[in-house]
């Protein structure tokens, strides 16, 4: 295989040896004796340099070659060119065969960057292919363990009647701590697979800079509520949140809370299905209750058209208990949270207080959480929130005096 200097050449060489082949025994310069004597198509490297050389120092011999030479520097193959000037010799030749040897220097350059665009295509169309069928197993993967959760959960919910209180309530504690690591754990998956996209498109796309910042967002200041108490007040509320974390054993059916007659009423400019009313809940001075109707809420979490048997499983609860510790722990003035679900089981244990503080209830067989949020209502006075989206709720809480709010704002919230 010729290097690209017997390239460049090779049209002059073919030219030179012609007329090496045409010329009289006597006349042959002796030094091309062996050039000559070579019979195959392509000449041998050392006799290449030395026929080239030969051209390119005697004058005499060039100018034989000028003359079966039939070329010119006009031809639009740069081999010709090349040719044409080393043979022709015109002013600033030098320079004209240098130029042509960068052009296709840079031109075969350009020619394997375009093969290795081609391969690294490929490639990354194969990963990507891969990491789809990888994503398929996983997806997979996920069903059958959700399908196993189900069933676990299933059959929890057929043994917890039988077993002891404390029992039932640590394992739901500890299945809102799982809730809680699996989101964090999907959370960081997501993450880690957009930037393994964003680093592949950059691969196939050689021609185009992107600059992705990945820079953490910087977090949303939350209000210093212990800033707006004085010292008496902020001690009664850090004496409140520790009896109520650390509570010792739990009591299976909590007390009500003490009622309260001062009425509530959200600010000008603040929706009852907005984010803002929860914060202003969070950030209010005064004791209140908060009833939540619980598939109410999960239903807006999950909504039946999309996920239609995901709102009532066990997962949802968790979630929604999540949240609401959440607002607990956070509220400025430890309300007494509870949340209502509906049950068709008959128990003696209907209700439970989780370690974060907020009640759990299940209504009795036959009652519907609807009339009991009602009756709550009207026994805990004005000074209850009750959060749901259905008209029958929200009507029969006003009526009792309470504040109503929409699912969606707890939603929005969370």
């Amino acid at each position: 295989m010729q290097n690209r200097e017997e390239q460049l050449y090779n049209r002059m060489i073919e030219i030179a040896r012609q007329t090496l082949r045409e010329m009289d025994g006597p006349d042959r310069p002796g030094v091309l004796r062996k050039v000559n004597a070579h019979t195959g198509l392509g000449l041998p490297p050392p006799r290449f340099k030395v026929l080239k050389e030969y051209v390119d120092q005697n004058e005499w011999f060039r100018d034989l070659v000028a003359e079966d030479f039939e070329g010119s520097t006009d031809d639009d193959d740069p081999y010709e060119q090349v040719a044409a000037y080393f043979i022709l010799r015109p002013e600033g030749w030098e320079q004209r065969v240098e130029d042509i040897r960068r052009d296709l220097r840079d031109a075969d350059q350009t020619d394997r960057i375009r093969v290795l665009e081609a391969e690294n295509k490929k490639l990354v169309g194969e990963r990507k292919k891969l990491m789809r069928g990888e994503r398929k197993a996983r997806s997979r993967a996920d069903k059958a363990e959700a399908q196993a959760d189900k069933r676990v959960e299933q059959a929890w919910e057929e043994a917890r009647e039988n077993l002891p209180s404390e029992l039932v309530q640590e394992r739901d504690q500890q299945a809102i701590e799982i809730r809680h690591l699996k989101r964090e754990l999907a959370d960081q998956a997501a993450e880690l697979e957009e930037v393994r996209r964003q680093r592949d498109e950059t691969r196939a796309d050689l021609e185009q800079e992107r600059k992705i910042d990945r820079s953490p967002p910087t977090p949303s200041a939350l209000p210093n509520i212990w800033a707006e108490l004085d010292e008496v007040e902020a001690a009664q509320h850090l004496d409140e949140v520790v009896r109520r974390l650390f509570t010792g054993t739990r009591p299976s059916a909590p007390e009500p809370p003490a009622v309260i007659h001062q009425p509530l009423v959200l600010p000008d400019g603040v929706s009852p299905d907005s984010r803002e009313a929860m914060e202003w809940l969070i950030n209010l001075g005064t004791p209140f209750n908060l009833l939540v109707d619980g598939y109410n809420v999960t239903a807006k979490m999950y909504p039946p058209e999309v996920w239609p048997d995901r709102f009532w499983q066990p997962e949802s609860r968790d979630r929604l208990h999540g949240d609401l510790s959440t607002f607990w722990v956070r509220a400025r003035m430890v309300p007494w949270v509870t949340v209502i679900w509906d049950s068709n089981v008959s128990s003696d244990r209907s209700a439970y207080r989780l370690q974060t503080g907020v009640e759990v209830r299940f209504t009795f067989e036959g009652r519907e959480a609807d009339d009991e949020i009602i009756d709550l209502a009207r026994e805990l006075g004005p000074s209850t929130v009750v959060v749901s989206s259905d008209g029958k709720v929200l009507a029969g809480a006003q009526a009792a005096g309470a504040l109503g709010l929409k699912s969606e704002a707890l939603v929005d919230w969370a």
